[in-house]
């Protein structure tokens, strides 16, 4: 279970990386139940180095391996086509977009991603797209809050570049990789002969949802998007971009244009990541053809065209919310439960405005810095507003909560 990788991204980060054993088994996806004997410490299948990050109320669950997210110690890229799964409420799930991405040749799959519609991807809606308001990404939010068949209409079949954090969330039987939090996106929403638009968020830090109770920061302050080149065609310039974010020490987007036609980059610096920074918004790449112009283009955008493992329609089992309590619950528990859950409090629009393009043309890319770091850090808030949730679930049940593990013991004096 260690990641390989050819080549890393322009930001220095393992772009596109398969499993050792897809390498030594052309055509097979791991399964970790196999190759890591010892479920309890599952750390003896890779010499990689990897940490967990589990919350308590799942550790009464009939789970393999450590109860919820054990991670690779390091960020990843990947590119590929999408599929939309579902907007997750916060009810009695994590409040998350989930997506699949089918990869080139299964790039990163376990067997799990292998039997459902790829590389699995997810991110808190209240981390992100609750906040965003530049006109794409408006639009998508209001189709996911109305139906994920809207939202994945949007989405599917696209073509994206993820950045995230990698690793098995032991609180799906299925035991896939999934990229969780994704920090980076972008998706090709527009692909046409005069342009290219992409839609893309970027941000350094994210939780993982259930099952889990801290933050996992990457350390770095700026990142590039390397979209790839139209081939037969010249770059004409960026157009309409719209950009909005909530950092004041944002800067960007620049455009890196190299002679090689190697792909168009374009970056943002940002704050790090105890500022909660992030940037939303689409923008446009413009593209001539010296000779005749096609009257279409392929719906491939990368050159050479990548081949994606082609996805199954099997959809990935939502985590049971401690074992599945709300199938146990009465309506007026579940009516006690809602109304005891601490109060939402409106998500606030990320309002500073960025919308010029610095434009800068080179010979090649810069070569890539080294990989940044991947940093896990406490969470005050988030665990306050877990206890509460918890809470409210003892207050529907007059007490004792079925199937809910003991808390762990306050931590003692400290000597």
């Amino acid at each position: 279970m260690n990641l390989v990788w050819n080549t890393v991204d322009v930001n220095g980060i393992p772009f596109d990386p398969s499993w050792q054993y897809q390498l030594d088994n052309p055509g097979r996806f791991p399964d970790p139940r196999t190759l890591c004997q010892n479920k309890d410490l599952p750390t003896g299948c890779t010499d990689q180095r990897t940490f967990t990050d589990s919350y308590w109320v799942c550790r009464g669950g009939d789970y393999w391996g450590p109860p919820g997210h054990w991670n690779w110690s390091m960020p990843v890229t990947y590119r590929g086509q999408l599929s939309f799964e579902h907007r997750s409420s916060g009810v009695f799930d994590d409040d998350d977009y989930a997506f699949d991405m089918q990869t080139e040749g299964g790039a990163g799959y376990t067997q799990g991603n292998e039997n459902g519609r790829g590389l699995h991807l997810e991110f808190s809606a209240s981390e992100t797209v609750d906040h965003f308001h530049t006109t794409w990404w408006r639009g998508f939010r209001n189709a996911a809050e109305n139906s994920d068949a809207q939202a994945a209409k949007m989405v599917d079949g696209r073509w994206a570049i993820v950045t995230g954090l990698p690793g098995i969330d032991t609180a799906h039987s299925d035991l896939s990789n999934e990229i969780h939090p994704v920090w980076m996106m972008a998706i090709l929403v527009e692909h046409t002969v005069p342009r290219d638009t992409w839609a893309l968020f970027v941000r350094n830090w994210g939780n993982e949802g259930y099952c889990s109770e801290g933050q996992e920061c990457l350390g770095a302050t700026d990142y590039s998007f390397a979209f790839p080149w139209r081939s037969g065609a010249d770059f004409a310039g960026f157009a309409a971009p719209e950009f909005l974010t909530n950092d004041q020490g944002c800067s960007g987007p620049y455009g890196l244009v190299p002679d090689d036609k190697s792909g168009v980059l374009v970056g943002f610096r940002f704050s790090p990541p105890e500022k909660h920074p992030r940037v939303n918004g689409t923008i446009q790449l413009l593209w001539n053809y010296p000779g005749v112009t096609p009257d279409r283009v392929p719906d491939n955008p990368w050159t050479p065209e990548i081949v994606v493992y082609p996805p199954k329609e099997t959809r990935r089992e939502r985590e049971p919310f401690i074992g599945g309590i709300e199938a146990k619950m009465t309506p007026e528990q579940i009516a006690t439960y809602k109304a005891h859950l601490p109060a939402a409090v409106p998500p606030v629009p990320d309002e500073i405005t960025h919308e010029r393009v610095e434009i800068s043309r080179v010979p090649r890319h810069p070569p890539p810095p080294p990989a940044p770091r991947t940093l896990r850090v406490a969470d005050p808030a988030r665990a306050a507003e877990q206890q509460q949730r918890i809470q409210a679930l003892r207050t529907a049940f007059g007490g004792n909560v079925p199937g809910l593990p003991q808390p762990p013991p306050a931590p003692g004096p400290q000597p």
